[in-house]
């Protein structure tokens, strides 16, 4: 049986990604909500949330990693939505281009081989 591949021109990202599980906290219409961020980039992260966040929504984020909280800021791209039979076993998300990285973030990126 062949396998079939996808162009190379279909991976939108831009930079490579590392897992990485990070709290985080974030306001959006008023609300204080949360997620998890669950993987990272040069420029952008991934959050796990139950929120739906729509593409180009700007945010602020206080993530809450051991080595002490950082503070991004950046635009959601793309929405991950799961279907609501599958929410217990697929969570959805939204992944953020960053505006804004801090020193202290950057160096986190470093250390992680990112930056």
């Amino acid at each position: 049986m062949p396998q079939s591949s996808a162009p190379a021109s279909s991976e939108r990202r831009s930079f490579a990604r590392v897992p990485y599980r990070i709290p985080c906290a974030f306001e959006h219409r008023g609300a204080r909500l949360g997620g998890i961020v669950t993987d990272v980039a040069a420029r952008g992260i991934f959050v796990e949330s139950s929120h739906r966040i729509p593409p180009g929504t700007e945010l602020s984020f206080v993530l809450r990693d051991p080595r002490g909280p950082y503070q991004v800021t950046g635009r959601v791209v793309h929405e991950k939505r799961s279907h609501r039979s599958a929410r217990q076993v697929v969570s959805g998300g939204f992944s953020v281009r960053l505006d804004v990285i801090p020193e202290p973030f950057f160096q986190l990126l470093v250390e992680l081989g990112l930056g």
